[in-house]
């Protein structure tokens, strides 16, 4: 499913890589406090997109996950760039997850975010976040945002848990920035895993728990995109609801077979044989 018509005036902000033949998905979410958002997206988007096509295949871990990093800087210069040309802010969040397979099948997955887009693995029943929203900011708190459901959850918050969550708007990083605190990491990828990639716009509605639940019980990365793009925008749509939040939403989800093409065509078909399966989802508010 992809739509890209708002139904409201504001334009559509979130960009989406999906290129599963090379490994390489990405979320871009243009942020909506300035004037060319869903521009920054789109600028950051094609810039990976290109490099990704021409990025060698053969390179080591740690040289992937040096030109991954470089890539995620370039791309925020770009942004700056275009900024000062056209004399305007913009600015989007970025979270890129890159699927790294040595020549002895040693398998792992590289995470390069700036902003509160995100990176999720589901192993086992147990969904992580793999990616960091703000690294300044108390990561117990954080995840208690993250599971806010009621009223009374939101009671219970202490006084800087309220703040955030009343300003969840607020980024502290994106490309655009002049100094760019790019978050990398490395993470081992099993059989079985299933990995997500979000804009605030999911997670900002769902809790943590129910986006679990979605992706565990789907029976495919395709429906599991689907419901979570349905049940963030229903969500978004109660007005009386504490976690509603109007916003682009978007979605990619990724499942580990048996095998691991990565640089090779994306295989269709259930989960369970061979191969990496993907699907992702696009919807304006």
């Amino acid at each position: 499913m992809s739509l890209e018509k708002s139904d409201q005036d504001k334009p559509h902000e979130d960009r989406y890589v999906h290129m599963p033949e090379r490994g390489a998905f990405a979320v871009f979410d243009g942020m909506g406090g300035h004037s060319n958002g869903d521009k920054a997206a789109e600028l950051g988007r094609d810039f990976i997109m290109d490099a990704i096509r021409f990025m060698p295949t053969d390179l080591s871990l740690d040289e992937t996950r040096q030109h991954l990093l470089l890539l995620a800087v370039e791309a925020n210069q770009v942004v700056r760039d275009e900024a000062k040309k056209i004399k305007s802010d913009m600015g989007a969040t970025m979270s890129m997850g890159y699927f790294w397979e040595s020549p002895t099948d040693e398998r792992k997955l590289i995470t390069i975010n700036l902003g509160d887009s995100r990176v999720y693995r589901l192993r086992k029943g147990n969904l992580d976040v793999l990616t960091t929203d703000d690294p300044d900011f108390p990561q117990d708190i954080q995840r208690q945002l993250d599971n806010l459901d009621t009223a009374d959850d939101y009671k219970n918050l202490s006084r800087q848990g309220k703040n955030r969550f009343n300003s969840r708007n607020v980024v502290s990083g994106a490309l655009s920035n002049r100094y760019p605190e790019v978050g990398v990491d490395v993470h081992d990828v099993q059989e079985g895993d299933e990995y997500l990639l979000t804009s605030d716009g999911v997670h900002d509605n769902l809790t943590h728990d129910k986006i679990a639940e979605i992706v565990r019980n789907a029976s495919s990365a395709q429906v599991a995109v689907t419901q979570l793009v349905e049940a963030s925008r229903e969500r978004a749509r109660r007005s009386s609801d504490y976690r509603a939040k109007p916003d682009d939403m978007t979605a990619i989800v990724v499942k580990i077979g048996a095998n691991f093409p990565t640089h090779l065509p994306a295989q269709t078909g259930p989960t369970g044989e061979s191969g990496l399966y993907s699907a992702s989802s696009n919807c304006p508010r």
